[in-house]
């Protein structure tokens, strides 16, 4: 029997139902929330059962057609011909008409309905595509409240959907009170922003008392943070006992599940055990640490607390959403939200130091935490950084336990506002010609890359390598262009045809001697991301910041 822990969702065996979760996918990937059914069973459709206008289509519509099939009977080219005339005659001029069915996919009927799509398309009609079952569940998997929605029966407690429903759209959060009288965030609280917890921080009333602890909401917390802070001008004795008073408050405000972590010095230790333990607090409901210890193990420990509790109370499901971004945009609808705004920006780079002692240890720590939950997870990424961290992004989730995915801004002209790339899908049959600028006999150790779209980057390449004195053997660029054009409408076949021929050029370029890639791109990060992944064994990979109008070094990948 399917689970919540997997993506195979049992197919609907009733046809509104079956529309009307057609309707929630549409109107998201749309962008456009007034998406609704045409009329009703019974009444003349012209072949539209669903439509709307995507945000980014100047007010075009597009519609769907539903097909149930309880048979498991794929869609005759009769049926096909008949809904597609049909739509001819809807009252608004549409753009895209999509058939969706529960079949299986099947390349006959694929082929059936492209060339259908050309016919409509060459006479000055609409795009015709069509939806299988597989295709409508790798949507609905990109959407957990949808999850919620038609698939109750999975959660094993039914009783917990109230608050799942809550949640399923709040990042993981941690309350730490203030306990001096600066509101800026502690080392460890930046530790922990980075790996994708946010900081409540609950504002400070004075310089002699903690901040009153608040009554959390019912989305928050997944976890309290309380840190000793001592000062020369408050008794050590005092501090302690104010610390005790919070401690007590807050262990009768949050869920008895929820973590509570108390970080002091360890010559502290026992006399906060001991004063708990004599007030009847449950000890075994908070976790005393050692505020000696790295702040990069104590973000670790209260990441995997904080995470599996958090987890759980979001029905632990497969789909995982992730946000890791270097702009202020607030993300919601994801699980994780890795804000690295203080540390990376489009004119704010990060040391080599900083990348290895604090960017990279929390996707690393991040992606323990998604590895240890099960293999069937699915973990999709908003990537809103720079490329050469995009990049990395991909290299460090390199991995076979999980399926990983990226959403995508729109390209030029796109069909949906947002796309969703699954990177282990299959790439469009298409080759992109690289270009050779500078070719050796195959002695040479160090190359240049360049990964383009749209806008030339060859000059400012070239000024890096003067200024650098790089001593390159081979230049190629790899433009995304098809037959000469560029690739306007980058679908998700087209971008894994892409990152697989990066990939392959380099390790051709490897195979020739070659040791150290230079790596410089202009590309969506999106896909950036899907190319890092591919990148594992490839040699030293040399990747650069764009601080216009110049490059800078940025971080190697080995």
């Amino acid at each position: 029997m399917p689970t919540r822990l997997d993506t195979n969702f049992a197919r609907l065996s009733n046809a509104d139902e079956f529309e009307s979760m057609i309707r929630d996918i549409c109107a998201l990937e749309w962008d456009d929330p007034h998406t609704e059914k045409y009329g009703r069973s019974g009444q003349k459709q012209n072949g539209v059962d669903i439509y709307g206008r995507p945000s980014d289509l100047n007010g075009n519509y597009y519609a769907a057609q539903c097909k149930l099939r309880k048979t498991g009977k794929q869609l005759s080219q009769t049926t096909i011909k008949y809904e597609v005339n049909a739509a001819r005659q809807f009252p608004h001029s549409l753009a895209l008409l999509i058939l969706a069915t529960d079949t299986a996919r099947d390349t006959d009927t694929q082929i059936l309905v492209n060339q259908i799509s050309t016919a409509e398309e060459r006479a000055g009609s609409f795009r015709v595509i069509i939806w299988f079952w597989d295709d409508i569940t790798t949507r609905l998997a990109a959407y957990p409240q949808l999850i919620i929605k038609y698939y109750r029966d999975y959660f094993a407690n039914l009783t917990t959907l109230p608050l799942v429903e809550r949640l399923i759209d709040t990042p993981l959060q941690i309350i730490c009170p203030n306990q001096s009288p600066s509101n800026e965030r502690t080392v460890l609280e930046e530790h922990l922003t980075l790996r994708g917890i946010r900081i409540a921080k609950v504002t400070h009333r004075g310089h002699n008392t903690f901040a009153a602890p608040q009554q959390p909401d019912s989305s928050s917390p997944d976890g309290v943070l309380l840190q000793y802070c001592g000062t020369a001008e408050i008794a050590e004795d005092v501090t302690l006992l104010r610390l005790v008073n919070t401690i007590t408050a807050y262990i009768q405000l949050i869920d008895s599940h929820c973590p509570l972590f108390v970080v002091l010095p360890l010559h502290l230790h026992p006399t906060l055990i001991d004063t708990l333990d004599t007030l009847g607090i449950d000890l075994n409901r908070i976790q005393v640490l050692d505020s000696a210890r790295s702040p990069v193990e104590l973000a670790n420990h209260l990441l995997t607390a904080t995470f599996a509790y958090g987890y759980a109370r979001r029905g632990g499901l497969a789909t995982v959403n992730i946000a890791v971004r270097s702009s202020e945009s607030r993300v919601n609808s994801v699980l994780l939200d890795l804000d690295w705004c203080t540390r990376l920006g489009i004119d704010r780079f990060p040391t080599c130091d900083e990348w290895d002692n604090l960017l990279k240890p929390a996707l690393m720590a991040v992606k323990q935490q998604l590895v240890s939950q099960s293999d069937h997870i699915r973990v999709q990424f908003h990537c809103q950084l720079p490329l050469p961290a995009a990049f990395a992004l991909g290299f460090v989730f390199n991995v076979r336990v999980a399926h990983i995915g990226v959403w995508a801004r729109k390209t030029g002209v796109s069909d949906f506002r947002r796309q969703f790339w699954l990177s282990d899908s299959d790439p469009a049959p298409i080759h992109y010609e690289p270009i050779w600028i500078q070719r050796t006999d195959g002695c040479g150790q160090v190359a240049v890359v360049e990964l383009t779209s749209y806008v030339s980057i060859l000059k400012a390449v070239e000024a890096f390598v003067d200024m650098a004195d790089l001593a390159v053997d081979t230049w190629v660029q790899l433009p995304l262009m098809v037959e000469g054009k560029s690739v306007e409408n980058l679908e998700e076949g087209h971008a894994l045809a892409y990152a697989k021929q990066v990939a392959q050029l380099i390790r051709t370029l490897n195979e020739q001697g070659v040791t150290d890639i230079h790596l410089f791109a202009r590309i969506p990060a999106a896909l950036a991301v899907l190319i890092g992944q591919r990148l594992v064994a490839c040699g030293r990979i040399h990747l650069y910041w764009f601080d216009n109008p110049n490059y800078r070094f940025a971080l190697t990948l080995v």
